[in-house]
Parts: C-alpha cells; structure tokens; sequence
C-alpha cells in the first residue's frame, strides 16, 4: 500500500492498494487511482 497525496494541495487522502477513486475534501477534485499502473487520473466535480 502506498500513501495517496492530493497532488493540488498535498492533503493525505489515503493509502492505496489497487484501484480506489477518492474526493478530496478541500479543491473538491475526484481522483481516480490505479496503484499497480501508477496512474492517476484527475476529473473536476460539477455543482
């Protein structure tokens, strides 16, 4: 498991092992996560 940090404002969202999509709580932004590729994917949240 590694440790997940809003890239935007260096928060600790959480400790990944897999795929996980997470919110953060402060820029509003859902990041979708996939730990075994390294990828995130960032996507802007509609009001």
């Amino acid at each position: 498991m590694i440790e997940f940090r809003c890239p935007n404002c260096n928060k600790l969202l959480g400790k990944i092992d897999g795929v996980a999509e997470i919110k953060c709580p402060r820029c509003r932004i859902t990041f979708r996560m996939d730990n075994r590729n390294k990828i995130v994917i960032e996507r802007l949240e509609r009001r």
